[in-house]
């Protein structure tokens, strides 16, 4: 066997103690710094879709899944009963379609491909309304839809940065230039009387529908992946692409037309960052749930950014994600995946 020569031997054990001891820190500031994660488990409800989803969207409280499939076929589904409410093929669009949307009450769903739009009654199967959207730029086309409580307005986000406001009630049309690139998320605020909005531009704003007015905005460094505000309206959380998801307490202030925000939270992870796609605060506005750009779900404490738990859905293809998140009657939150799966989670051991 070679030895280190005399001379060495001191430098050689003390350059291995520091290795050995440094390791052994990083150790337990990895290991100590947390308690071991809870492990989500889901309930499979049901798998309604045997082909990959397009788009998919839950009503509120979880009751109503509409999806979009990748043969064009758009069904609406009670996750009560699991029976079929309602099914349309790709006949009845005038196009590809690429989206799709559930009214507040359940009565009406929205789709659409590049630049057509429809509206149809999910209980009758009655197409309501359909007419071809422009942009500001010729180019433009649809890249997200939000209904509001009753079907009766659409707001339609465009790859151009603009978001188009139709009243049908009213028979009154108003575009709003609010952001520099494409809009993929868009929220109801404020009972109906004010979006969020965010894009690629990474800015997220906060706007009044009747005049497109600004009350607070939000700037990230990357693209806006995630969005969820919490059911009294206090809470949001906006994440971009890299390692800043944040979430922010907030007010509106009805008289000066303006929101404050006077709180933030950064949540907390080790890894370098993290990207999340579908976002859901639970019914008391103590957690969150967000889903990553794959599998992964994870619940965290809104006080402190902690995260609290771990769990994977139920994943019958490679590219499996969340589509959408929502809270049901008995304070448990449901996923829809893009393998047209419906999982049921209770958090009722780590809470």
């Amino acid at each position: 066997m070679n030895y280190p020569p005399a001379n060495k031997t001191a430098q050689y054990w003390l350059k291995t103690s520091l290795f050995l001891l440094s390791t052994l820190i990083i150790f337990l500031f990895f290991t100590g710094r947390s308690d071991p994660l809870v492990a989500l488990t889901g309930q499979v409800i049901k798998r309604y879709s045997d082909v990959p989803v397009i788009d998919a969207d839950l009503s509120i409280n979880g009751d109503i899944s509409a999806i979009m499939d990748i043969n064009q076929k758009l069904a609406i589904w009670n996750n009560k009963t699991l029976q079929l409410v309602n099914v349309w093929s790709a006949k009845h669009f005038n196009q590809v379609q690429y989206h799709v949307v559930l009214s507040g009450d359940n009565q009406v769903v929205a789709t659409a491909g590049k630049n057509w739009l429809s509206l149809f009654s999910t209980s009758t199967g009655e197409k309501l309304y359909s007419w071809q959207v422009s942009g500001f730029d010729p180019a433009a086309t649809i890249s997200q839809l939000l209904l509001d409580g009753s079907g009766n307005k659409i707001f339609i986000g465009l790859t151009e940065g603009s978001i188009v406001v139709v009243d049908l009630t009213k028979s009154l049309r108003s575009q709003f230039q609010l952001h520099d690139g494409v809009i993929n998320k868009l929220l109801l605020a404020e009972k109906g009387e004010a979006v969020f909005s965010t894009s690629f531009d990474g800015m997220a704003n906060l706007w009044q529908i009747n005049t497109g007015n600004i009350l607070w905005q939000k700037q990230q460094k990357f693209r806006i992946t995630a969005l969820a505000l919490d059911r009294l309206n206090q809470k949001v959380f906006i994440s971009d692409a890299l390692k800043s998801q944040q979430i922010l307490n907030f007010s509106l202030v009805q008289e000066a037309s303006q929101a404050e925000y006077h709180t933030s939270v950064q949540l907390d992870y080790l890894q370098r960052f993290r990207t999340f796609r579908a976002a859901i605060f639970l019914a008391d506005g103590r957690n969150l749930v967000t889903a990553s750009s794959k599998y992964q779900i994870y619940l965290w404490d809104v006080k402190s950014g902690k995260e609290l738990a771990q769990g994977n859905i139920r994943s019958y293809s490679m590219g499996s994600t969340v589509l959408d998140f929502a809270r049901d009657h008995q304070g448990n939150f449901i996923s829809l995946s893009s393998d047209g799966v419906i999982e049921c989670w209770s958090t009722a051991d780590v809470m």
